[in-house]
């Protein structure tokens, strides 16, 4: 395969790919603590979209800020490049 046929069709595997991860998860609530790491990057990812800042409301008692996303697991959070960048792995916007 030319290299310029190569990332093109990489990038369209891989935006697949975790279109169906999310997918997965919408219909399929997560019962392991290592699948909230995804419920919990797309509402952090969500909020951003947003254009809210989520750092401050994380951990917070119920009712969350955004009652359609959710309220962020405690002890939950990333880096705030990783907010943008988690837009493509954990696509919020869906």
């Amino acid at each position: 395969m030319k290299r310029d046929k190569f990332l093109p069709s990489a990038a369209a595997i891989i935006l697949l790919f975790n279109l169906l991860a999310d997918a997965i998860m919408l219909i399929i609530p997560p019962k392991s603590i290592d699948a909230l790491d995804l419920v919990g990057q797309r509402r952090l990812c969500a909020y951003v979209l947003r254009g809210v800042d989520p750092f401050p409301f994380i951990g917070t008692t119920p009712p969350p800020l955004l009652t359609d996303v959710g309220s962020i697991p405690q002890n939950f959070g990333t880096s705030p490049w990783g907010l943008v960048l988690g837009n493509i792995f954990y696509p919020a916007f869906l």
